[in-house]
Protein backbone atom coordinates (compact mmCIF):
# COMPACT_ATOMS: atom_id res chain seq x y z
CA UNK A 1 0.00 0.00 0.00
CA UNK A 2 2.72 2.46 1.16
CA UNK A 3 4.61 1.66 -2.29
CA UNK A 4 1.34 2.20 -4.16
CA UNK A 5 1.16 5.60 -2.60
CA UNK A 6 4.73 6.68 -3.20
CA UNK A 7 3.97 5.93 -7.25
CA UNK A 8 0.68 7.95 -6.90
CA UNK A 9 2.70 10.88 -5.28
CA UNK A 10 5.56 10.44 -8.27
CA UNK A 11 2.89 10.85 -10.79
CA UNK A 12 0.87 13.81 -9.39
CA UNK A 13 4.52 15.07 -8.80
CA UNK A 14 4.70 15.03 -12.71
CA UNK A 15 1.81 16.31 -13.25
CA UNK A 16 2.08 19.30 -11.24
CA UNK A 17 5.20 20.63 -12.39
CA UNK A 18 4.74 19.48 -16.47
CA UNK A 19 2.11 22.04 -17.04
CA UNK A 20 4.06 25.29 -16.12
CA UNK A 21 7.40 23.97 -17.72
CA UNK A 22 6.04 22.91 -20.93
CA UNK A 23 6.04 26.10 -22.47
CA UNK A 24 9.15 27.71 -20.16
CA UNK A 25 12.67 27.31 -20.19
CA UNK A 26 13.86 26.08 -16.80
CA UNK A 27 17.05 25.86 -15.21
CA UNK A 28 18.30 24.56 -12.04
CA UNK A 29 19.53 26.95 -9.56
CA UNK A 30 20.82 24.96 -7.09
CA UNK A 31 21.19 21.13 -5.74
CA UNK A 32 22.53 19.66 -2.53
CA UNK A 33 22.88 16.78 -0.36
CA UNK A 34 23.19 15.89 3.27
CA UNK A 35 22.42 14.12 6.52
CA UNK A 36 20.80 15.36 9.88
CA UNK A 37 17.60 15.87 11.55
CA UNK A 38 14.55 18.18 10.53
CA UNK A 39 11.59 18.73 12.81
CA UNK A 40 9.43 16.14 11.68
CA UNK A 41 12.46 13.73 9.54
CA UNK A 42 15.62 12.08 9.46
CA UNK A 43 18.61 10.84 7.54
CA UNK A 44 20.01 11.78 4.22
CA UNK A 45 18.63 14.29 2.39
CA UNK A 46 18.44 15.57 -1.39
CA UNK A 47 17.19 18.64 -2.98
CA UNK A 48 17.58 20.44 -6.25
CA UNK A 49 15.87 24.10 -7.01
CA UNK A 50 14.67 25.25 -10.40
CA UNK A 51 13.49 28.38 -11.57
CA UNK A 52 12.62 29.62 -15.19
CA UNK A 53 15.03 31.83 -16.91
CA UNK A 54 12.82 35.12 -16.30
CA UNK A 55 12.82 34.12 -12.86
CA UNK A 56 8.90 34.19 -13.05
CA UNK A 57 8.33 30.46 -11.56
CA UNK A 58 10.67 28.64 -9.09
CA UNK A 59 10.25 25.97 -7.14
CA UNK A 60 12.59 22.55 -5.74
CA UNK A 61 12.08 18.95 -5.48
CA UNK A 62 13.53 17.31 -2.06
CA UNK A 63 14.25 13.69 -1.34
CA UNK A 64 14.51 12.39 2.55
CA UNK A 65 14.48 9.48 4.52
CA UNK A 66 10.61 9.44 4.97
CA UNK A 67 9.29 12.12 2.82
CA UNK A 68 9.97 13.68 -0.33
CA UNK A 69 7.77 16.82 -2.03
CA UNK A 70 7.66 18.91 -5.45
CA UNK A 71 6.65 22.35 -5.23
CA UNK A 72 6.28 25.33 -8.24
CA UNK A 73 4.77 28.48 -8.65
CA UNK A 74 4.96 32.01 -9.38
CA UNK A 75 7.16 34.26 -7.65
CA UNK A 76 5.59 37.50 -6.31
CA UNK A 77 7.39 40.81 -7.06
CA UNK A 78 6.02 44.62 -5.96
CA UNK A 79 6.00 45.64 -2.00
CA UNK A 80 5.21 41.95 -1.00
CA UNK A 81 8.19 39.45 -2.17
CA UNK A 82 8.51 35.71 -2.03
CA UNK A 83 6.60 33.13 -4.04
CA UNK A 84 2.94 30.94 -3.86
CA UNK A 85 3.61 27.24 -5.09
CA UNK A 86 1.21 24.16 -5.56
CA UNK A 87 3.20 21.28 -3.73
CA UNK A 88 2.54 17.53 -3.45
CA UNK A 89 4.25 14.82 -1.92
CA UNK A 90 4.44 12.17 0.85
CA UNK A 91 5.38 11.69 4.34
CA UNK A 92 5.93 8.04 5.80
CA UNK A 93 3.99 7.05 2.90
CA UNK A 94 1.08 8.86 3.43
CA UNK A 95 0.01 11.28 0.63
CA UNK A 96 -0.80 15.02 0.56
CA UNK A 97 -1.00 18.21 -1.60
CA UNK A 98 -1.17 21.81 0.08
CA UNK A 99 -0.11 25.02 -0.83
CA UNK A 100 3.83 26.62 -0.08
CA UNK A 101 4.27 30.01 0.10
CA UNK A 102 6.21 32.39 1.28
CA UNK A 103 6.21 35.93 2.17
CA UNK A 104 8.64 38.87 2.61
CA UNK A 105 6.99 42.25 4.04
CA UNK A 106 9.68 45.42 4.01
CA UNK A 107 9.09 47.35 7.66
CA UNK A 108 11.52 49.66 7.49
CA UNK A 109 15.26 50.85 5.43
CA UNK A 110 18.10 50.79 8.09
CA UNK A 111 21.99 52.21 6.76
CA UNK A 112 20.53 51.11 3.44
CA UNK A 113 19.78 47.54 4.38
CA UNK A 114 16.15 47.02 4.34
CA UNK A 115 14.53 45.61 7.44
CA UNK A 116 12.20 42.65 6.42
CA UNK A 117 9.41 40.44 8.07
CA UNK A 118 9.54 37.16 6.78
CA UNK A 119 7.31 34.41 6.82
CA UNK A 120 6.42 30.53 5.84
CA UNK A 121 2.93 28.86 5.29
CA UNK A 122 2.85 25.12 3.99
CA UNK A 123 -0.91 24.22 5.13
CA UNK A 124 -0.92 20.12 4.43
CA UNK A 125 -3.92 18.21 3.20
CA UNK A 126 -3.31 14.01 3.34
CA UNK A 127 -5.04 12.36 1.03
CA UNK A 128 -4.67 8.45 2.29
CA UNK A 129 -4.71 9.18 6.10
CA UNK A 130 -1.91 10.29 9.03
CA UNK A 131 1.07 9.33 9.40
CA UNK A 132 1.80 6.85 11.75
CA UNK A 133 4.06 9.29 13.97
CA UNK A 134 0.91 11.37 14.37
CA UNK A 135 -1.42 8.81 15.50
CA UNK A 136 -1.45 8.72 19.47
CA UNK A 137 -3.39 6.54 21.96
CA UNK A 138 -5.79 8.15 24.18
CA UNK A 139 -4.72 6.65 27.63
CA UNK A 140 -4.18 9.28 30.25
CA UNK A 141 -2.32 6.98 32.52
CA UNK A 142 0.64 6.27 30.26
CA UNK A 143 1.04 9.40 29.68
CA UNK A 144 0.65 11.03 33.31
CA UNK A 145 3.53 8.40 34.42
CA UNK A 146 5.67 10.08 31.56
CA UNK A 147 4.74 13.33 33.35
CA UNK A 148 5.62 12.42 36.01
CA UNK A 149 8.81 10.80 35.51
CA UNK A 150 9.66 13.73 33.27
CA UNK A 151 9.02 15.97 36.42
CA UNK A 152 11.40 13.49 38.78
CA UNK A 153 14.05 12.81 36.59
CA UNK A 154 13.89 14.86 33.64
CA UNK A 155 13.61 14.24 29.79
CA UNK A 156 16.80 12.88 28.94
CA UNK A 157 16.21 10.36 31.58
CA UNK A 158 12.70 9.27 30.64
CA UNK A 159 12.46 5.90 28.79
CA UNK A 160 9.50 4.15 27.67
CA UNK A 161 10.33 1.38 30.33
CA UNK A 162 10.19 3.49 32.78
CA UNK A 163 6.61 4.74 31.69
CA UNK A 164 5.50 1.28 31.78
CA UNK A 165 6.83 0.28 35.09
CA UNK A 166 5.16 3.71 36.70
CA UNK A 167 1.71 2.92 34.64
CA UNK A 168 1.50 -0.42 35.76
CA UNK A 169 1.42 -1.88 32.24
CA UNK A 170 3.21 -4.09 29.90
CA UNK A 171 6.17 -2.98 28.20
CA UNK A 172 5.25 -4.26 24.94
CA UNK A 173 1.54 -2.78 25.48
CA UNK A 174 3.14 0.61 25.89
CA UNK A 175 6.15 0.31 22.69
CA UNK A 176 3.09 -0.45 20.69
CA UNK A 177 0.89 2.33 21.61
CA UNK A 178 3.79 4.98 21.87
CA UNK A 179 6.80 3.59 19.70
CA UNK A 180 8.69 6.62 20.80
CA UNK A 181 8.92 8.85 23.49
CA UNK A 182 8.11 11.72 21.44
CA UNK A 183 4.91 9.87 20.74
CA UNK A 184 4.28 10.32 24.24
CA UNK A 185 4.44 14.03 24.52
CA UNK A 186 2.00 14.43 20.76
CA UNK A 187 -0.33 12.73 22.97
CA UNK A 188 -0.54 15.32 26.28
CA UNK A 189 -0.18 18.53 23.73
CA UNK A 190 -3.20 17.05 22.04
CA UNK A 191 -5.07 16.77 25.02
CA UNK A 192 -3.97 20.14 26.11
CA UNK A 193 -5.43 21.19 22.14
CA UNK A 194 -8.62 19.78 23.17
CA UNK A 195 -9.22 21.29 26.64
CA UNK A 196 -8.73 24.98 25.24
CA UNK A 197 -11.00 24.30 22.21
CA UNK A 198 -13.57 22.27 24.48
CA UNK A 199 -14.09 25.72 26.33
CA UNK A 200 -15.73 27.41 23.43
CA UNK A 201 -14.73 29.13 20.23
CA UNK A 202 -15.51 32.59 19.46
CA UNK A 203 -17.06 33.71 16.24
CA UNK A 204 -15.00 35.79 13.58
CA UNK A 205 -17.03 38.76 14.02
CA UNK A 206 -17.60 38.49 18.09
CA UNK A 207 -17.72 41.84 19.52
CA UNK A 208 -14.74 41.06 21.55
CA UNK A 209 -11.49 42.98 20.02
CA UNK A 210 -9.00 40.39 19.22
CA UNK A 211 -6.47 40.89 21.81
CA UNK A 212 -9.19 39.69 24.44
CA UNK A 213 -10.48 36.87 22.87
CA UNK A 214 -6.52 36.21 22.25
CA UNK A 215 -5.69 36.27 26.22
CA UNK A 216 -8.68 34.06 27.17
CA UNK A 217 -7.61 31.33 24.19
CA UNK A 218 -4.27 31.38 25.54
CA UNK A 219 -4.70 31.94 29.12
CA UNK A 220 -6.81 28.80 28.71
CA UNK A 221 -3.48 26.98 27.54
CA UNK A 222 -1.54 27.75 30.29
CA UNK A 223 -4.23 26.63 32.75
CA UNK A 224 -4.10 23.05 31.22
CA UNK A 225 -0.59 22.80 31.02
CA UNK A 226 -0.45 24.41 34.77
CA UNK A 227 -1.01 20.73 36.22
CA UNK A 228 2.07 19.75 35.01
CA UNK A 229 4.62 22.87 35.26
CA UNK A 230 7.04 20.96 36.68
CA UNK A 231 6.86 18.45 34.09
CA UNK A 232 6.64 21.54 31.42
CA UNK A 233 10.04 23.36 33.36
CA UNK A 234 12.18 19.91 32.95
CA UNK A 235 11.49 20.06 29.27
CA UNK A 236 12.25 23.21 28.47
CA UNK A 237 15.77 22.82 30.62
CA UNK A 238 16.16 19.70 28.43
CA UNK A 239 14.97 19.89 24.93
CA UNK A 240 17.82 22.24 23.81
CA UNK A 241 20.26 19.48 24.55
CA UNK A 242 17.96 17.23 22.17
CA UNK A 243 17.94 19.03 18.68
CA UNK A 244 15.73 16.58 16.91
CA UNK A 245 12.71 16.74 19.97
CA UNK A 246 13.56 20.59 20.19
CA UNK A 247 12.56 21.05 16.69
CA UNK A 248 9.68 18.96 17.03
CA UNK A 249 8.41 20.44 20.07
CA UNK A 250 8.67 24.06 18.08
CA UNK A 251 6.32 21.99 14.92
CA UNK A 252 4.14 21.39 18.29
CA UNK A 253 3.72 24.79 19.48
CA UNK A 254 3.39 26.36 16.08
CA UNK A 255 0.26 24.11 15.24
CA UNK A 256 -1.51 24.55 18.43
CA UNK A 257 -1.10 28.50 17.81
CA UNK A 258 -2.33 28.11 14.61
CA UNK A 259 -5.41 26.20 16.46
CA UNK A 260 -5.26 29.15 19.22
CA UNK A 261 -5.77 31.79 16.26
CA UNK A 262 -8.79 29.66 14.69
CA UNK A 263 -10.48 29.02 18.14
CA UNK A 264 -10.31 32.87 18.76
CA UNK A 265 -12.03 33.47 15.43
CA UNK A 266 -8.78 34.66 13.64
CA UNK A 267 -7.69 33.37 10.34
CA UNK A 268 -4.43 31.89 9.92
CA UNK A 269 -4.21 31.77 6.38
CA UNK A 270 -2.84 33.83 3.61
CA UNK A 271 0.06 36.54 4.30
CA UNK A 272 -1.62 38.13 7.08
CA UNK A 273 -2.57 35.18 8.85
CA UNK A 274 1.28 34.36 8.61
CA UNK A 275 2.24 37.22 10.22
CA UNK A 276 -0.16 36.38 12.77
CA UNK A 277 1.02 33.04 13.49
CA UNK A 278 4.73 34.08 13.59
CA UNK A 279 3.78 37.00 16.05
CA UNK A 280 1.92 34.83 18.37
CA UNK A 281 4.38 32.19 18.40
CA UNK A 282 6.51 35.27 20.11
CA UNK A 283 4.04 36.51 22.03
CA UNK A 284 3.74 33.08 23.05
CA UNK A 285 7.07 31.88 24.35
CA UNK A 286 7.85 35.24 26.10
CA UNK A 287 4.97 34.57 28.23
CA UNK A 288 5.86 31.14 28.32
CA UNK A 289 9.23 32.17 30.09
CA UNK A 290 7.51 33.93 32.81
CA UNK A 291 4.47 31.12 33.23
CA UNK A 292 7.26 28.51 34.00
CA UNK A 293 8.61 30.59 37.23
CA UNK A 294 5.19 31.90 38.00
CA UNK A 295 3.78 30.14 41.15
CA UNK A 296 1.28 32.43 42.06
CA UNK A 297 -2.72 30.91 42.30
CA UNK A 298 -3.43 32.81 39.76
CA UNK A 299 -1.10 33.18 37.41
CA UNK A 300 -1.09 37.17 37.40
CA UNK A 301 2.89 37.37 36.32
CA UNK A 302 1.72 35.57 33.28
CA UNK A 303 -1.35 37.45 32.35
CA UNK A 304 0.38 40.57 32.79
CA UNK A 305 3.27 39.22 30.64
CA UNK A 306 0.56 37.95 28.13
CA UNK A 307 -1.25 41.26 28.01
CA UNK A 308 2.00 43.26 27.55
CA UNK A 309 3.08 40.82 24.32
CA UNK A 310 -0.21 41.32 23.34
CA UNK A 311 -0.79 44.71 23.70
CA UNK A 312 2.52 45.60 21.94
CA UNK A 313 1.56 42.98 18.81
CA UNK A 314 -1.83 45.04 18.45
CA UNK A 315 0.07 48.26 17.69
CA UNK A 316 2.61 46.61 15.14
CA UNK A 317 -0.44 44.70 13.53
CA UNK A 318 -2.40 47.70 12.87
CA UNK A 319 -0.33 49.23 10.29
CA UNK A 320 -1.16 45.64 8.42
CA UNK A 321 -4.86 45.65 9.74
CA UNK A 322 -4.33 42.59 11.91
CA UNK A 323 -4.82 42.99 15.45
CA UNK A 324 -5.81 46.62 15.31
CA UNK A 325 -7.32 47.73 18.28
CA UNK A 326 -10.81 46.88 18.38
CA UNK A 327 -10.66 44.89 15.32
CA UNK A 328 -12.48 41.35 14.95
CA UNK A 329 -10.14 39.77 13.01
Amino acid sequence: MRNATRLLVAVLMSLIIMPFTARAQVRISAVGVGSGQDPISSGISAFARFETLDSTKYGELVFQQEQAWITWGPALKGKIKGFVNASVGHFQGEAWVGPYAVFSVPLATVAGKELSLGTLQWPVFFLTGEPRDWKTANTPEVVAAALDLIAERGWRSLTLDDVAERAGLDVAAVRALYPKRDALLEAFFREVDDKVAAEGTYSPDDPNSARDRLFDVLMRRFDALNAHRAAMVALTRDLPFDPPGAGRAACRICRALKGALETAGLSSQGPLGCLRLNGLVAIYLYALRVWLSDETSDLSPTMAALDKGLRAAESAMAILGGLAPGASG
